[in-house]
């Protein structure tokens, strides 16, 4: 059926992200407290800018935080994300 088609193809793509994924889980490893998150910042905007999306740095006067923006349209998503959490 179509939704399985679709739950392969999702599966399919994890699978293939799976080593960027657990990269980025490593920032658990160098936890910092509120806006000392820069570990992880440069590993989470070096990981997106690999897939080949452009990153803003520094967005809204953070040293630490970012934003990355893909496709058009609707729906739009938006992401956030607590380092020090």
């Amino acid at each position: 059926t179509q939704i399985e088609t679709l739950k392969a193809h999702v599966k399919d793509a994890i699978d293939a992200m799976a080593p960027m994924l657990i990269k980025a889980a490593m920032i658990f490893m160098q936890s910092k407290i509120a806006f000392q998150e820069h570990y992880a910042n440069d590993l989470l905007t070096g990981l997106v800018e690999s897939e080949g999306l452009q990153v803003e740095r520094s967005a809204c006067g953070l040293d630490t935080a970012f934003i990355s923006e893909f496709g058009a349209g609707e729906p739009i998503v938006g992401i956030l994300s607590e380092y020090d959490a």
